[in-house]
């Protein structure tokens, strides 16, 4: 695993990339496009996923396209791919907090609860965050 300064390194070195290309045109006028593409891109990995004899390789090649597709997009809606990283790991760090604080109020340690379980916790603290 890497570390998350090397991480932000990738993603901003991904974003200067792609501001390369728009600036001499190779770019899509607006998000829309972007997401035509990352369904294009989803369903390459999708394939190379469900394929018998996939090579890891073709996988990790597919998903690496649809992760440059998704800075794309962040570059399109004007959004810091790291920042947005962080907050949706920051925000699956308290879910998950949620779900383990509730499994120990229930006598319960992780390893004892199921994945229906643990997701019924999830959509729990999901609304608990709408809520406040």
């Amino acid at each position: 695993m890497t570390d998350p300064q090397s991480r932000k390194s990738s993603l901003r070195a991904a974003t200067r990339v792609l501001d390369r290309a728009a600036a001499v045109g190779f770019d899509w006028d607006s998000p829309l496009p972007v997401l035509d593409k990352l369904h294009e891109e989803l369903a390459e990995l999708t394939v190379e996923i469900t394929t018998k004899d996939s090579q890891q390789n073709r996988i990790i090649d597919e998903f690496g396209d649809l992760l440059l597709v998704m800075v794309n997009l962040a570059r399109h809606l004007r959004l810091d791919p790291d920042q947005a990283i962080q907050a949706a790991t920051a925000k699956f760090e308290r879910r998950f907090g949620f779900i383990a604080e509730s499994l120990e109020l229930q006598g319960k340690t992780l390893a004892e609860s199921n994945l229906a379980e643990m997701e019924s916790l999830w959509q729990q603290a999901k609304q608990r965050e709408k809520s406040s």
